[in-house]
């Protein structure tokens, strides 16, 4: 089943949340990042699905990634949600500009260990033993043929990636693995397709970093016990370089995972003393004019007798920019916006990783 909302599509960027509810039905939500205050904001339900539709529920990162204007859904075997004259392997693909749905082909790599990095209208998949490509047919095609492309095989195992980013002049992928005590990073040259070693580092951050203009730098999330909340920024090195030291790194003084909750969580009770708030997961994106953080919180009420009182699941949605001070810090830029949602009980294992697009 496929359920599309009707309404025209803005044509401006928009924050994407995905999650799974009852009936695996799998909901698109674009979320409005204009409405965030400070955070005495009261949490509010998740916005209504843009797009909706039943398929297998496994693990959030089924929804491969989005490039140009789509969300794909790489989904397990089970066809059952699919037309039956599709062919076996294709996928959803979801367009948020035309708010149309097209089925593209499913790479052939191991769909539990994969990373998929979108550079412009090209689609990267790597996992282990493989590297492919997918192109997104020009704007207007609609009789196209989607294949992936098969490139060289990756020096390294997908499982020991750290951390990756895109180069800001489009030409490279910058992949940092870690195995043991060993560290290196590489680079893809997305036009040769041709792999090179650049040095026995990696980059500072976890996960997928991104070119911050006004910094000039790399910006991503921390998620090691030490700095968890924090964020790294590091220096850009150049796209076609040979081996190099290991780029200039900040951290900001500041995590962003602040232990404030709704105003409405904390109660009227006199015997409730705090809102206790566990971390689960974020995601960071960067949008226009900044970045957004997505972190997933279980709020639980505590009583004097360090009874639990009642527990939530939560959204928080920190939209933020960085600077660096006169002394070079890496400081969180004043203006910060946040807002709270509210998760149902079904959706809950999307906050342990949570699936966020910025198109």
């Amino acid at each position: 089943m496929l359920r599309r909302q009707s309404g025209v599509v803005d044509q401006g960027k928009h924050l994407y949340l995905v999650d799974g509810g009852n009936c695996r039905v799998w909901n698109i939500r674009e979320v409005d990042l204009s409405s965030g205050s400070d955070f005495g904001n009261r949490a509010k339900p998740l916005p209504p699905a843009v797009f909706s539709f039943v398929g297998s529920h496994g693990p959030s990162r089924q929804f491969a990634s989005a490039f140009g204007t789509s969300i794909m859904s790489i989904l397990p075997n089970d066809r059952s949600h699919l037309p039956s004259r599709l062919p076996v392997g294709c996928f959803p693909i979801f367009d948020v500009r035309l708010n149309r749905l097209i089925f593209g082909p499913s790479p052939q790599v191991d769909l539990s260990d994969s990373i998929y990095i979108p550079v412009g209208h090209h689609l990267f998949a790597l996992a282990s033993g493989t590297c492919q490509l997918l192109c997104l047919p020009p704007p207007g095609t609609e009789d196209c043929v989607w294949e992936w492309h098969p490139l060289s095989v990756p020096p390294f195992d997908t499982k020991h990636v750290t951390s990756y980013a895109v180069h800001p002049d489009g030409r490279a992928i910058l992949i940092s693995t870690k195995s043991e005590d060993t560290k290196a990073t590489f680079i893809l040259d997305v036009a040769m397709f041709e792999w090179r070693k650049v040095g026995n580092w990696t980059l500072p951050f976890n996960g997928r970093g991104y070119f911050d203009s006004d910094l000039n730098s790399f910006v991503g999330l921390s998620t090691d016990p030490d700095t968890l909340g924090h964020l790294y920024s590091c220096a850009v090195i150049c796209s076609d370089c040979g081996e190099c030291q290991a780029p200039a790194q900040r951290l900001s003084k500041e995590s962003l995972f602040s232990e404030a909750v709704p105003e409405e969580h904390v109660g009227d009770n006199q015997e409730l003393l705090f809102s206790k708030e566990e971390h689960l997961g974020a995601t960071l994106v960067y949008t226009k004019g900044g970045f957004c953080l997505v972190q997933g919180i279980k709020v639980t009420e505590k009583c004097a007798d360090d009874e639990l009182k009642d527990w939530r699941h939560m959204f928080r949605l920190t939209k933020f920019s960085l600077e660096y001070d006169s002394d070079g810090n890496l400081l969180i830029g004043v203006g910060r916006q946040v807002q709270f949602y509210e998760v149902p009980e079904a959706s809950i294992t999307f906050l342990k990783n949570p699936v966020v697009f910025y198109l």
